[in-house]
């Protein structure tokens, strides 16, 4: 598999279908096993099976043989080849990799936050986007407040960092997405909103998600993990 310049494939990927765990390395078998949840577990297994199967496909060599490595914040990264980031809910997985110098998504269930999403929002909004949310009609609020949650994850994970990046120093809309970025204002680096780009990307219909992306990166092609060979 290749990819073009400027392009970011987008891999929706069915973790329940994600087996083969003989080609994790000892560590991701060891982090799986500190997971006590049977169901936890099995999806954090197959969603390591799936990373290492799509970045085999574009290294050529066997998901066995990607040389993942971690960062000092968990991420993980190749030191040679295309920027990658993954985001899984129940047994859905977004995994983007592209040609671009950063890439965040993130994804989650669109109910997720019905029972207190102002608890979320006093956390980790910003003021301007908690004032978006309350301007909204009451029942619209939680799903709001669940796309603004991914918008968030998508750009921090993108710089790098995920919630350690400060979720108050960013603002990000609310409302449905339309024409141009969702990026608003960056009070750690004003110069983002050029140098970013925040969007809405197709999910299942249970769920939401956002993709983030250094502005070198543009074309977006969603794959599936049916195109790989088994």
């Amino acid at each position: 598999m290749r990819l073009g310049r400027d392009e970011i494939a987008l891999w929706t990927l069915d973790l329940a279908g994600c087996a083969a765990p003989e080609c994790l390395s000892p560590e991701e078998r060891a982090r799986a096993d500190a997971t006590l949840a049977p169901e936890p577990r099995r999806r954090r297994i197959g969603a390591r099976v799936a990373l290492r199967r799509v970045l085999g496909g574009y290294l050529g060599v066997a998901p066995a043989e990607v040389p993942i490595l971690t960062d000092p914040l968990g991420k993980p990264r190749l030191e040679r080849g295309p920027a990658f980031n993954l985001s899984h809910s129940e047994d859905v997985m977004l995994l983007a990799v592209g040609d671009a110098a950063a890439i965040g998504v993130d994804l989650d269930l669109r109910g997720r936050l019905d029972g207190d999403w102002r608890g979320v929002a006093r956390t980790a909004f910003s003021e301007d986007e908690q004032r978006q949310l309350e301007a909204m009609p009451e029942g619209a609020r939680a799903e709001a407040a669940v796309r603004c949650w991914v918008r968030k994850e998508a750009y921090a994970k993108a710089r790098g960092a995920g919630f350690a990046y400060g979720f108050k120093s960013f603002t990000v809309r609310t409302a449905e997405a339309g024409a141009g970025s969702l990026l608003i204002e960056d009070l750690q680096d004003p110069g983002a909103t050029g140098a970013w780009r925040l969007r809405d990307i197709d999910a299942p219909s249970s769920f939401v998600a956002s993709l983030a992306h250094s502005r070198d990166a543009a074309r977006i092609q969603h794959r599936q993990l049916s195109e790989l060979n088994p």
